[in-house]
């Protein structure tokens, strides 16, 4: 396995493991579905759960600060109309919060897979909890799309 060149922060070994990203990612997944058709208050509590994601996201995949900048960047795209929505202000900015998390969550696990298959030469507990994670962020990807493709198109998912 290469050298981490962010490895000297003490943030990024401290949290920069596969499996806080995976409980972070559970936390998520547990908390979603209960505050998916709620605003206000309760939108908060997703984004603060999200907010767990941001930051062990990036510090368990990004291996450059290219790769932390853009990541940190995506996750801010996500959280800073997410939460306007969550005021009530600006609700229409909700579905680009949507569309910004699907780029989150895909660019998470492209940088994952390429770690995994490229980096990675022999299997330990890091790598089995990143396929997991990768099972998980692909998953996420597809939630977001059909999220936004709820929003922008409405009906499309409804029967006939």
């Amino acid at each position: 396995m290469p050298t981490q060149p962010l490895t000297h922060w003490r943030v990024v070994r401290v949290l920069g493991h596969q499996r806080y990203l995976s409980l972070s990612l559970l936390a998520f997944l547990c908390v979603a579905p209960f505050t998916a058709k709620v605003h206000g208050e309760a939108r908060f509590l997703t984004y603060s759960v999200l907010t767990l994601v941001f930051i062990t996201g990036p510090l368990a995949i990004a291996r450059t600060r290219g790769q932390l900048i853009a990541t940190v960047a995506l996750a801010l795209l996500v959280l800073v109309p997410g939460l306007a929505s969550a005021m009530g202000q600006f609700e229409a900015s909700y579905r680009y919060s949507l569309i910004a998390g699907n780029l989150f969550f895909g660019f998470l696990a492209v940088l994952l897979i390429r770690e995994l298959l490229v980096h990675r030469t022999r299997v330990d507990s890091e790598t089995i909890w990143g396929a997991i994670n990768i099972y998980i962020l692909i998953g996420l990807c597809f939630a977001f799309w059909y999220a936004a493709l709820a929003l922008f198109v409405p009906g499309l998912f409804s029967g006939a």
